[in-house]
């Protein structure tokens, strides 16, 4: 990743033992969260037309939950996928 690469030259053309030190530090945080896996949670939302109590399976769509600072909103996902949509 560009900043961490970024840290890595601070820190090694730093000549304060000090502040190489803290940037040594730094690289290495950077370094350990990049590479560890963690966990992340979403909320979806799933839409979808109703024909006599069955589910229109062509209507179906899925939303991806988003905070922002005017509230929360819902993006569709098939917007945010690098391929077009497809039947089910």
């Amino acid at each position: 990743m560009a900043y961490i690469k970024v840290i890595k030259e601070k820190f090694q053309k730093e000549t304060n033992p000090e502040r190489k030190k803290v940037l040594l530090n730094e690289y290495d945080t950077l370094v350990k969260e990049f590479d560890k896996p963690f966990d992340s949670n979403f909320v979806f939302k799933l839409s979808a037309k109703l024909e006599n109590t069955k589910i229109d399976r062509q209507s179906i769509m899925l939303f991806l939950e988003q905070d922002t600072e005017k509230g929360v909103t819902y993006i569709p996902v098939d917007s945010m996928l690098p391929f077009p949509k497809v039947g089910i």
